[in-house]
Order: structure tokens, then C-alpha cells, then sequence
């Protein structure tokens, strides 16, 4: 037994922090001032100091603690509230009574507890109330706090920031710069074909960073020996064809994982660069509000004249192959319940059994959200043979990456002397 008496967790309404109760859209997302918070953040910003509130489930996770922290020794709750504010400081430049510089000592300060609580590098992720929500519009009248603004969420129609970041359908944007993804999910649709690939393309993901995906197959289908954990094998007990399993694995990824920052569905016949994970977590997201992000290229919706990402205009009219698709956290959940989706399976042409990658496109139009993709192309499309369709013929034309560097080229390495050679020609 420990010498450590434990203490019982305390109750958010006896905290001796709490104060100014509020209930924001209803009691059960009541929110309140802290004390603690306040000392240990000081700012004088007038707008700022009444956005710092926590909910009740905040509260509630500090009081799980037990014991009652203090401005010398705050808890993991408290930490990451105090993380979470003094980010919001810094990205305004620093504000009255807390400038940028204090800011940054103060998210050290609480990251440095953080880390003495023995908290994994995913629990200092930015909390997502520190960006604008997925939804949140234009404004349409109110001034001050009580400014409103639309709001696009299919339950909603306007709202204020402060009832924005207390509303229960809230979706944070995807954050820019490095550091935004940490957290992958990661998941394989397979189905059987004349000549498989799954093991070359299980193979190929390892060595881009993704070494244990979960692998759906559809249908009794024998998965590569030694390369499938029983563990990480979904299998369908009955057909369901092309969309069916795409879109049930991505929905058991939103459910197995729902606070990944990403979500990469992968076809089985898909080649990887080297140093793709590595990479992308350094490049994602290139923009704040996407639908998703391909990674395969296909050759006539390249531009060789570019390095990097850019958004994919739909040549051609469609989205073109679904080989390796990454989804941010908000939109994977916004494509999953969206009615195009939904219906494709019992309305969508080809009996709903297929074209996964035009319903991708269509729905990121439909939703006003653009998709990007990536020049070189770090992947390659090997399926000579299809899972979908007799008689296809062989990969020739659009069906494959004419910029794919090759599985045993690092993508860092590549797009780093791509853009240091374009440098040069510009001094020239």
C-alpha cells in the first residue's frame, strides 16, 4: 500500500477558484471564472478576461484530482487551462498586463508541470478552443460580445464567439504550421483482386512512418502473413464493396481514435516515399479550412512547375483516385454525416458500390471546403488490376503519379533540393 493517503476528488460548485457561474447554452455547458486561472494568468484585456472561463467538465477534471492546486503547484487541468490562455496571448502579440514574452514563459512554465505529471507529448496538444470553429460565418448584426455571426452547422443558424466556443456541435478549424498533426489514425481498405498488393503497399507505409495501421478487408480475404496483427484486422462478414468499406472504416477510425488530428484512409495498392509522416507533420495543414488532403497526384492534375501543396481545381471535373486521403479530425466527422455521403450507398449510381473518390470530390464542393494535393506526388497508384472492376486494363495515363520520385526517395530530401534549386534560379 502507499504511504500516500488518497484524497477524495473535490466538487466543482465547493471549489473555493470558482466564481461567476453561468450557464452558457444550457446546465449542462455552464461555465465559470477562476481565480487560480486568473492569477496565474493577469491580463488586463478587457475582452480577453471575460473570455477566460472554463466549462463545467473542466472544472470537473480538476476537482477529479483530489487534492487543491495552488499558484505554486497546479494540477494537469489547471496547466493545460493556463497552456491554453497564454497561447490565445501570444497569437494576439501579448495583451494588458501579459505581453507576448510573458506568454511564452508562462506556457513553459505550466508545460514544464505538465511533463512532471507524466503527460504523454498528445495531452499538450493546443486545446481546440484556441481556433475558430469550422462553422462559424460572416456576421450578421449585434456589436461588442453580442455581435452575432452564421453559422453553416446543420443544427444552428447564428451565433456569438463566446456561445461559438461553448456550443456542444463545436469544430475546431485545423491549425497551421508545424506541430499540427501529432496524432494519426490510420486505416487500409482492402478487397481481393487477381494480383495483390497489399503486402507491397503495408511495406511501403511502414517505411513512410505508418508501421500498424488497421487493415478492413472486405470479404474472407487471407491478409500477408506476419504483417496484419490479429489485433489490428477488421474483417467484413459480408461484401461491402468499395464505398461500403471506405466509408465503415473511417467511421470506426472517428470512433477508435476521435481526437486524432488526422485521419489517412489507404487504398491497398499504394506506393510511399520515405519520410512522409515525418514530413507531414511538418507541412500540415496548408491551409486552415479543407476538406481533405490527397496524397496521390494524379499526372494530369500535377504542376510541375510547383513544390508542394496546392489546391486541386478538379480538372477533368472529379476528384481523381481516393489512393491515400488524409482527413482533418472536424472534416472526417463533417463527411461522414453529410446527406451526399449518407445516400450514395442507396441512391449513388453503380448501386452505390463504388466511386469513392468522386462522392470525396462532390461533397468537398457541396460543403464550400477546397481540396488539396501535393506536387511531387508522394505516392504511386500499383494497382494493375482492380478490385472493383473486370477487364480494367493496365495503369497507363491518369491513373498514375508521373511526379512520383520513387519508394526509396525521402520526400524531405526531394521537395528541400526542389526548392533550394528554384532559389537559385532566382538569384540568377
Amino acid at each position: 500500500m502507499s504511504g500516500v493517503a488518497e484524497t477524495a476528488p473535490r466538487h466543482p460548485e465547493r471549489c473555493s477558484y470558482r466564481y461567476d457561474p453561468r450557464p452558457e447554452i444550457g446546465p449542462a455547458v455552464q461555465s465559470a471564472r477562476c481565480a487560480l486561472l486568473e492569477a496565474l494568468c493577469p491580463v488586463r484585456d478587457r475582452d480577453l478576461a471575460a473570455e477566460m472561463r472554463v466549462d463545467w467538465g473542466a472544472c470537473a477534471l480538476c476537482c477529479a484530482d483530489g487534492r487543491e492546486p495552488s499558484p505554486g503547484a497546479p494540477n494537469a487541468a489547471v496547466a493545460s487551462q493556463v497552456i491554453h490562455f497564454a497561447q490565445r496571448i501570444a497569437q494576439r502579440g501579448g495583451v494588458e498586463g501579459c505581453d507576448a514574452e510573458r506568454a511564452r514563459l508562462l506556457v513553459e512554465w505550466a508545460t514544464g508541470f505538465l511533463l512532471k505529471l507524466g503527460k504523454s507529448a498528445t495531452e499538450l496538444r493546443t486545446p481546440p478552443y484556441s481556433r475558430e470553429c469550422l462553422f462559424l460565418g460572416e456576421p450578421v448584426g449585434g456589436r461588442g460580445r453580442a455581435r452575432r455571426f452564421g453559422c453553416a452547422h446543420e443544427l444552428h443558424h447564428e451565433t456569438t464567439i463566446e456561445g461559438c466556443h461553448r456550443c456542444p456541435d463545436y469544430d475546431p478549424v485545423s491549425a497551421t504550421g508545424g506541430g499540427a498533426v501529432g496524432a494519426w489514425a490510420v486505416g487500409v481498405v482492402t478487397a481481393p483482386r487477381r494480383r495483390p498488393t497489399l503486402a507491397a503497399t503495408l511495406k511501403s507505409l511502414a517505411a513512410a512512418g505508418w508501421p500498424d495501421p488497421f487493415v478492413f478487408a472486405d470479404s474472407a480475404l487471407r491478409l500477408p502473413c506476419g504483417l496484419v496483427p490479429a489485433e489490428r484486422a477488421v474483417r467484413r462478414p459480408v461484401r461491402y464493396y468499395g464505398w461500403g468499406n471506405y466509408v465503415s472504416a473511417l467511421h470506426e477510425l472517428t470512433l477508435i481514435h476521435p481526437d486524432a488530428d488526422a485521419y489517412l484512409m489507404v487504398e491497398d495498392d499504394v506506393l510511399f516515399c520515405r519520410g512522409l509522416r515525418a514530413y507531414l507533420e511538418r507541412e500540415l495543414w496548408p491551409v486552415e479550412r479543407l476538406g481533405f488532403v490527397s496524397l496521390h497526384t494524379a499526372s494530369h492534375q500535377d504542376r510541375p512547375g510547383q513544390t508542394g501543396f496546392y489546391v486541386n481545381d478538379l480538372r477533368g471535373g472529379i476528384q481523381w483516385g481516393a489512393q491515400a486521403i488524409v482527413f482533418p479530425n472536424a472534416s472526417a466527422r463533417l463527411f461522414l454525416r453529410h446527406p451526399r455521403v449518407i445516400n450514395h450507398r442507396s441512391r449513388g449510381p453503380l448501386g452505390g458500390r463504388f466511386q469513392i473518390d468522386v462522392v470525396a470530390g462532390a461533397w468537398a464542393q457541396s460543403v464550400g471546403l477546397p481540396i488539396y494535393t501535393h506536387t511531387p506526388s508522394p505516392t504511386q497508384h500499383i494497382g494493375a488490376t482492380s478490385a472493383m472492376w473486370s477487364g480494367q486494363p493496365s495503369l497507363a495515363g491518369n491513373r498514375v503519379a508521373s511526379s512520383f520520385p520513387g519508394e526509396d526517395k525521402d520526400i524531405r530530401r526531394v521537395v528541400a533540393g526542389r526548392r533550394a534549386a528554384r532559389s537559385r534560379r532566382g538569384r540568377r
